[in-house]
């Protein structure tokens, strides 16, 4: 269980796992990374929040955007790497109050990071 900020109590499930077809594609509504590079994990800070933590978003159900896309994309996004490889790794399910259950898919993921800019 998870005390929010406003009182409430949330409670989430969480699986281990190497393979993500338990759970049917539209009830998925978030994929994460956990990336390591050698003894390191990448996190970012959320400016909206101003808070740390995974890099990770929302499924583009609308695009038919698979996992793997949907991770790669908020990679680039978020944390301005390149995901090398990635495979399964732990999903949570969320229960009641929220609105509409956010079962979040977690990956272990390797990375490169992108140079934007280069120094003249």
């Amino acid at each position: 269980t998870y005390l929010g900020v406003s009182g409430e109590t949330y409670v989430f499930t969480y699986y281990e796992t190497d393979n993500f077809d338990v759970l049917p594609y539209e009830k998925v509504t978030q994929c994460y990374a956990v990336c390591y590079i050698d003894d390191k994990v990448l996190i970012v800070k959320n400016g909206k929040k101003n808070t740390w933590g995974l890099i990770g978003g929302s499924v583009e159900h609308s695009l038919s955007e698979n996992y793997e896309e949907t991770l790669k994309r908020e990679l680039v996004e978020e944390g301005n790497v390149k995901m090398n490889y990635c495979k399964p790794h732990r999903i949570r399910l969320g229960e009641l109050p929220f609105k509409t259950s956010p079962n979040q898919l977690f990956y272990s993921c390797a990375y490169d990071t992108i140079v934007l800019y280069k120094n003249i």
